[in-house]
């Protein structure tokens, strides 16, 4: 485990990075309060690869685990997408709200799905006026994109922001690999059953040790195109190469054919290790 550091945010030889100077000293917010109130919230929600340490009566000080030490340690200059803000801004900005982390939590398992603020509203429970502060100041550092529909603006998450593969690690390590999976596999047509032939959390011993790939089985009659990004987006929130996820794709009455004839994949499938994601359980 590494400090948090670059820019003078904090170094090896600082002990580690304080919650007033992660969040600011004094600066009110208000749904979260003083810099030291939004640390808190901060270390019990969307940041889990942020670690406390503490001794005695010492504040708290955070640190990052290793893998996530780009996310933290790499400045992000983009000029060609007018993105200039360096990491000790980025992180100020981006986790100094409870809304900002419900946010994210909502869009980053659901990259193919856009929302109107409206809509997050509803889905979070959280007044409009906060969510269009919000939205606005993750579309600023490059994390969501919105366009226009109609009356209202609807935003989704930027594919080519800033970090986006270790923002999406620690929203996952925050919200589990389950929920996620559920989450990306929101409102794809005709999708009645789902599971992965695995059990979660998926551990680093069980990817190496996995042979081939990893079954995501999804049953109903569902455009190829979706499948094809469902495999893309399972793969992608749990950090792997698309070829080490396997979309196999049932019509429901397929499906039943297969079992009741014991077909030999289809026993496997059954008696190996499973997560549900969707729909009724398959005993």
């Amino acid at each position: 485990m590494r400090e948090l550091w670059g820019d003078g945010v904090s170094s090896p030889e600082s002990g580690g990075l304080s919650p007033e100077r992660l969040l600011g000293t004094g600066r009110e917010n208000s749904s979260l309060g003083t810099g030291q109130e939004r640390a808190e919230t901060l270390s019990t929600t969307i940041v889990a690869g942020l670690r406390t340490r503490c001794s005695g009566h010492c504040p708290h000080t955070y640190t990052a685990n290793s893998c996530y030490d780009p996310f933290v340690r790499t400045r992000i200059h983009r000029h060609d997408r007018g993105w200039r803000i360096g990491v000790n801004e980025f992180l100020s900005e981006l986790f100094a709200s409870k809304v900002r982390a419900a946010v994210l939590g909502q869009t980053i398992p659901r990259p193919h799905l856009a929302w109107s603020l409206t809509e997050f509203s509803r889905i979070l429970d959280l007044p409009i006026s906060s969510l269009q502060h919000e939205c606005y100041k993750l579309e600023r550092l490059g994390i969501l994109v919105s366009h226009r529909e109609g009356a209202s603006r609807r935003y989704r998450v930027n594919p080519e922001g800033p970090s986006i593969r270790e923002l999406t690690a620690l929203v996952v390590s925050a919200l589990g690999q389950g929920d996620v999976l559920r989450g990306t596999l929101d409102e794809i047509s005709g999708l009645e059953t789902a599971f992965i032939a695995t059990t979660l959390p998926l551990t680093q011993a069980a990817i190496s040790g996995a042979d081939g790939s990893i079954p995501l089985v999804l049953i109903g009659e569902i455009p190829l195109e979706q499948i094809d990004a469902a495999q893309e987006r399972v793969a992608a929130l749990l950090g792997l190469d698309p070829s080490r996820i396997e979309a196999v794709f049932y019509l429901p009455e397929d499906w039943d054919e297969r079992v009741q004839q014991r077909a030999p994949y289809a026993v496997w499938l059954l008696q190996a290790s499973r997560t549900h994601l969707v729909g009724t359980p398959i005993d």
